[in-house]
């Protein structure tokens, strides 16, 4: 069986706190980053600004897994 996942996806360089969190299977965990990298770069392109985002993975044993990705 799968781990479940807390998804803390926040955006460290907005002014508006717009953290979400979500529930996800450990094999949803790619589909998750990709998805947020795409909508990152989706979001810098129509800016034409930098867009940094910042997910964390927390896993049930409180291990957390921290990414930060910027797009251009």
């Amino acid at each position: 069986m799968m781990p479940t996942i807390l998804l803390k996806a926040s955006h460290p360089t907005s002014y508006v706190n717009d953290t979400k969190f979500q529930l996800i299977d450990e094999k949803e965990k790619y589909i998750c980053l990709n998805s947020y990298r795409d909508q990152s770069k989706a979001v810098a392109k129509k800016t034409n600004k930098s867009h940094v985002i910042k997910l964390e993975f927390i896993y049930p044993d409180e291990y957390t897994e921290t990414i930060v990705m910027k797009a251009d």
